[in-house]
């Protein structure tokens, strides 16, 4: 019994550890320092004097300054874990030491001095003091990712200043350590600046292949070779990645080709509700609770994109603002993608409420009196009229089109399936427009209609069959409506006939009655003119007064 407790400790301790755990974007923290603080025309020593400043302004919010005699003063282990602000202190520090080593650099161009340039050794080698000491502390107080991150930025300061001392082997093992880090790092889905850190991998390019050259290969450093060191680097990388899957850190989608990961909790939220309320839509049993659904479905959705575009808009006014270009460059296509992503899916059940739709509204057409399982308990207000579903069809239709412009041409078999479906509701389209036109007794305008439907159902029948995995549903559907077309054109085409003898026997009854005498004229006439010898009113009743045309008389022929 007395194990139980003390096999429970440790745990409760580690989780503790896991909690306090800081987490810092170390290089989109110095690049954006930089590039507002003269780095971006190079001025070394405005970024200096800037580091100093904000060293001094850390240090007086955390209450860690030195007074008036300098005097080192530790600062205690349990401060550094209570604010995360101490790990800047460190880090500001070599990023001073290394500004101004840059400056005495330029300095050197204007008045050559080789006194400086032992200077310089030391600014540099206080930058890769501080760097390292900055390593250790993130060791300590840091999560894995910002724990990488400092031994990139470590391994590169020291290698810039064994670079300036000419120790060429010893600096491009460090440069080459620090570049495999950080296009790790840019790998890993859930680094939110994954541009920056490829372009610190590509800054470092050219000092590797200096070092390169200056051993005249000569103990190169090579990518391909891996040491114990590098594959537990690449151990613990794998190690962070499926960590943060597992605490649910950020969301990987796959859209058109590219890996987009979703940090914001609030969409997590919307997506996910989204996800059971489509769950939900397949249990339900009747027409109203499922249009109810797909009704919350559409919300959940349009807070997703609200959410998104209005973070978009967040990370585009502070770029704006700061002239940070490089950093939001990285987070601008993500963001994007999302957007198009939930786009995606919320037309997507748009398409299926349609179908539903229609699907119920076919049962209630007028003349049918047929009730599917799905449609119990709905209750139209009027019969539905073939002009309804053609609408219906219309904006299903312009919402396919739509869905097709989001998937791109990326997704080949996605992109094929969509224009199948085009194929399939355009030839629906014109099957309903062609009984609208029957119905209204346009009998050839019908007929040429129930052609273009058989022939793009014919075409969309191809198209699904050519699929790797054809949906067996879609073809059902088709082949329904090759059916129920071939019905109707049999129908127009009996009608049309019924109609033609008709007319003809209207026209010989006509013909029939016709004559040439003027006794049958003037007795079936009912014209003033034709009745003067009988007094009636029926000329007033007709409101006739003469014939016109005036009736055939018969005239003799004249001679040749």
């Amino acid at each position: 019994m007395s194990a139980s407790p003390s096999s429970s400790t440790p745990n409760v301790d580690e989780q503790e550890q896991k909690l306090s755990k800081h987490s810092l974007d170390v290089l989109n923290t110095i690049k954006t320092s930089q590039i507002q603080f003269g780095l971006r025309q190079q001025d070394y020593q405005r970024y200096r004097k800037y580091c100093s400043r904000h060293l001094l302004r850390v240090r007086k919010a955390v209450k860690a300054t030195h007074g008036k005699k300098y005097t080192p003063r530790v600062v205690e282990p349990i401060r550094i874990k209570q604010d995360a602000r101490f790990l800047l202190i460190p880090l500001y520090k070599s990023e001073r030491a290394w500004a101004y080593a840059n400056q005495l650099k330029q300095d050197m161009e204007v008045n050559p001095n080789q006194r400086v340039r032992f200077h310089i050794y030391k600014r540099l080698n206080k930058a890769a003091k501080s760097a390292q000491e900055f390593f250790n502390q993130c060791q300590e107080f840091a999560d894995e990712k910002t724990i990488l991150e400092a031994e990139a930025y470590s391994l590169w300061i020291s290698a810039i200043a064994l670079n300036e001392r000419e120790q060429w082997k010893a600096a491009l093992t460090k440069f080459v350590k620090a570049r495999k880090i950080y296009l790790q790092l840019g790998k890993l889905s859930n680094i939110s600046h994954q541009e920056l850190l490829k372009q610190r991998a590509e800054e470092i390019e050219p000092s590797i292949r200096f070092c390169n050259y200056n051993l005249k290969g000569v103990g190169v450093v090579n990518d391909e070779d891996m040491n114990a060191d590098d594959k537990a680097l690449l151990e613990k990388l794998d190690a962070i990645t499926e960590g943060a899957k597992k605490e649910g850190n950020y969301q990987e989608i796959e859209w058109r080709g590219k890996k987009l990961s979703l940090k914001n909790e609030q969409v997590q939220t919307h997506l996910f509700k989204a996800q059971e309320l489509s769950y939900e839509t397949e249990r339900s049993d009747t027409i109203d609770n499922k249009m109810d659904l797909f009704d919350k479905i559409s919300v959940c959705y349009n807070e997703a994109t609200r959410l998104i575009r209005e973070e978009l808009s967040a990370i585009q006014k502070n770029a704006a603002k700061n002239k940070l270009v490089k950093s939001s460059d990285a987070q601008e296509p993500i963001l994007q993608g999302l957007v198009s992503y939930v786009s995606y899916l919320k037309l997507e059940k748009t398409v299926e409420r349609s179908l539903l739709l229609i699907e119920s509204l076919s049962h209630n057409l007028e003349g049918n009196q047929s009730a599917s399982t799905i449609t119990k308990g709905y209750k139209a207000k009027r019969p539905t009229k073939q002009d309804d579903l053609v609408r219906l069809f219309d904006s299903l239709l312009q919402n396919l089109e739509e869905m097709s412009e989001l998937k791109g041409k990326d997704d080949i078999e996605g992109s094929k399936e969509l224009d199948a479906r085009i194929l399939e509701f355009k030839a629906f389209r014109c099957y309903h427009l062609a009984q609208a036109y029957a119905q209204s007794s346009k009998l050839p305008e019908a007929m040429a209609l129930f052609e273009r439907a058989l022939e793009e159902a014919s075409v969309a029948k191809l198209r699904f069959t050519a699929l790797s995995k054809p949906n067996k549903h879609d073809l059902l559907r088709i082949e329904t409506l090759e059916n129920n077309v071939r019905i109707s054109k049999v129908k127009v085409h009996a009608k049309t006939f019924l109609a033609s003898v008709e007319s003809e026997q209207d026209v010989a009854q006509g013909v029939s009655k016709l004559s040439l005498s003027s006794e049958q004229v003037s007795s079936t006439s009912r014209s003033l003119q034709s009745n003067l010898d009988v007094f009636s009113s029926q000329f007033i009743e007709e409101k006739k007064i003469a014939e016109f045309p005036p009736p055939f008389e018969s005239v003799p022929v004249k001679p040749l």
